[in-house]
Formats: structure tokens, C-alpha cells, sequence
């Protein structure tokens, strides 16, 4: 068993564990962000619905596909795979961008929906790997906070420079950051821990080669079935659970990428306007998060699951 951290490393390890993943929200919420320079660039008064549709229809299928990867194999192996996606996806907007091809950068766009929304799943894993179980509501919390201001810094940071290319560096900038912090808890974690700790040989053969891969591929093929049993034997109230998540991260994600310019034209509000809101709500929820998340320090009894419903993932 693991010796436990001490609360104010494990402090620590939230607050980079939330803010790793942020500037994927960035990159997700640049098209909202930066609306004006984009339609005007790819002339297309739908260029924001359609660029969020795109991202979608993949996210659906890899959220399912990864997450039960990164139950059988483990979030190190998955994780920087995932990232490296992301990158991928941030560097093709930007040749989209400097080009000004609208198929190019919606190509991105596509391959961020495989890996973007799925890094979730993978930090969440890391947070049960590292962070003791009784502080996990609060973990969850941060790491719920740090979405909240990656969407944040999209509307403070990335309209301050006309320039969509340079806005999108940006951001891939900070992917990268994201990507070296991603690489230090994938081998940090206690499960790479126990699996590198293996016994050493002064000789190796190619038959143990051999018979080390065969017995990897065996311990997949189980620890893939062991994931569907897992799975197959989950309560009716889990997938109540589950369903209900989905319907409230599904209505979500509609206000959060279409309400905001669909609003703003029924309205007739300025641009200004809109992103001042969406600061307010995005600094608002964040402090509602932490502020239910320190409480699990006082109240013992109360399960902070409760008191943030639909704020974290069950």
C-alpha cells in the first residue's frame, strides 16, 4: 500500500492536475472566443455551429472507446497519446489558419474531437491514482475549475491579438506545457510505480522476448474482460446515474457553444458585452467549486458529492 501524501502536496498535485488540462478548454473555446476573426477570415456567418459540430460527432464515440482503454491499460499509456492529438489538432487550425483554408482547420477541429474531450477521463483516473480517496470530491472539483478557466482565458486572452495564428500558438504553447505535466504524473502515479518495478536479467533472449509480449497481450485481452464484467455488473441506479450526466453535460455544451453568438444576434448585444458575461459566469462558477470544495474540510458527515450535483463527474 502507498504511503498517503501530505495534504499540502496533495494540494499541490490538484491545482496542476486542474490547470494541465485547461488549455485544451482554450482551444475548445477559441471558436466562441474568436467568432468575428474566424467568420470573417473563412467568410461563413456558421463557421462557430458548424466547427462545433464537427468537434462533437467524433467526442461521442472516443469518449466511450478511450474510457474503457484507460480502464484496462491505465491513463500513463493513454494520456500523452491523447495530448499529443490535441497538439496535432492545434497545429493543422493554425496551417488552416495561415492559408485561410476552412477545410484544413475544420480537420483540426475533427481531431480534436477524438482526443480533447477523452483527456478528461484520463485526468480523472490520475486523480484516483494520486489523490487519497477522501480528498477526491475536492480534486474533482479543481479539476472541474481549471475547465472553467481555460474557458476563461479563451475570452481574456486569445481576442487580445487579432491575429488567429498567433492567438492559436498560444495556445498550443501551453498544450505542450500540459503535455510535459501529463508525462511526469504518467510515471508519478503509483500504477506505473508497481508495474516498473520489475525483477532485472543479465541475459536476455529472444524467446523471453517472445513470451514477455505473448503474456502482455494475454494480461490486455483479460484486463479488457475484466473491464466489461466490470461494467456488465454496474447497478441500474449507476446508469440512472449516467444517463442523467449525459443529458446535463449534453444541454450544457449546447448553451456553451451555441447560445452565446445565437443570443448575442436576437438581442443585438456587442461582442464586448458577450465576452464580459462569459467571464462572469466562468469566474462565478469557479469560485462556487472551490469554495464547495473547502467545505470538505469542515462538514465530515456530508458527502461533497452532494452539494455539487452536477459539478463533477460521479
Amino acid at each position: 500500500m502507498r504511503k498517503e501524501l501530505p495534504l499540502h502536496k496533495q494540494i499541490v498535485h490538484m491545482l496542476i492536475l486542474a490547470l494541465m488540462l485547461a488549455p485544451n478548454l482554450m482551444f475548445n473555446a477559441s471558436v466562441n472566443a474568436m467568432s468575428p476573426q474566424l467568420k470573417a477570415m473563412f467568410n461563413d456567418d456558421n463557421f462557430n455551429n458548424l466547427s462545433y459540430t464537427i468537434t462533437a460527432i467524433p467526442s461521442i464515440f472516443s469518449l466511450i472507446i478511450v474510457s474503457i482503454l484507460i480502464d484496462t491499460v491505465g491513463s500513463g499509456i493513454v494520456m500523452p497519446v491523447l495530448q499529443i492529438i490535441n497538439i496535432l489538432a492545434t497545429t493543422l487550425c493554425i496551417i488552416g489558419a495561415q492559408k485561410q483554408d476552412k477545410i484544413i482547420f475544420l480537420a483540426g477541429r475533427c481531431i480534436f474531437g477524438l482526443g480533447g474531450e477523452t483527456t478528461y477521463s484520463g485526468q480523472s483516473k490520475l486523480i484516483v491514482q494520486i489523490i487519497s480517496k477522501q480528498y477526491h470530491p475536492i480534486a474533482y472539483a479543481f479539476a472541474m475549475a481549471g475547465m472553467v478557466a481555460g474557458e476563461m482565458l479563451a475570452v481574456l486572452l486569445l481576442p487580445i491579438n487579432s491575429n488567429v495564428v498567433s492567438s492559436y500558438e498560444l495556445v498550443i504553447e501551453l498544450q505542450i506545457f500540459g503535455f510535459l505535466c501529463i508525462i511526469f504524473y504518467s510515471f508519478y502515479s503509483p500504477y506505473f510505480e508497481s508495474h516498473q518495478q520489475l525483477p532485472l536479467k543479465t541475459e536476455i533472449i529472444a524467446s523471453d522476448i517472445a513470451e514477455n509480449q505473448q503474456q502482455q497481450v494475454i494480461s490486455f485481452k483479460q484486463s479488457l474482460k475484466n473491464t466489461f464484467i466490470q461494467i456488465k455488473s454496474l447497478s441500474i441506479w449507476y446508469w440512472f446515474m449516467a444517463i442523467s450526466r449525459i443529458l446535463c453535460t449534453a444541454s450544457s455544451k449546447v448553451y456553451d457553444s451555441r447560445s452565446v453568438n445565437s443570443l448575442a444576434s436576437i438581442f443585438g448585444l456587442e461582442t464586448s458585452t458577450v465576452k464580459r458575461n462569459i467571464v462572469y459566469q466562468s469566474v462565478s462558477s469557479g469560485i462556487f467549486l472551490v469554495l464547495l470544495s473547502l467545505i470538505q474540510f469542515k462538514v465530515k458527515r456530508y458527502s461533497i458529492q452532494h452539494l455539487q450535483g452536477n459539478y463533477l463527474w460521479f
